[in-house]
């Protein structure tokens, strides 16, 4: 019986560029979910950074990861 690894990565404001690194590198198919669009943070700065990304690679690899936020609410 084989293992799978789901490696989930935090950054403090650089996900999106470090996913979309990472996708040119492996390919596949890359989804990202902000803060924003969840409604998660209600701080500007927030917006635009990653609640959740996942790269489903053809290789079988799912890598995740998300920015880290300034405070908690």
């Amino acid at each position: 019986m084989g293992a799978q690894l789901n490696p989930y990565l935090s950054f403090r404001d650089n996900a999106r560029q470090a996913m979309e690194f990472y996708k040119s590198i492996f390919g596949g198919e890359l989804s990202l979910s902000t803060f924003g669009e969840f409604h998660a943070s209600d701080l500007p700065e927030e917006q635009d950074k990653v609640m959740h990304a996942a790269l489903a690679t053809p290789g079988g690899l799912v890598l995740m990861a998300s920015d880290t936020r300034r405070r908690w609410i």
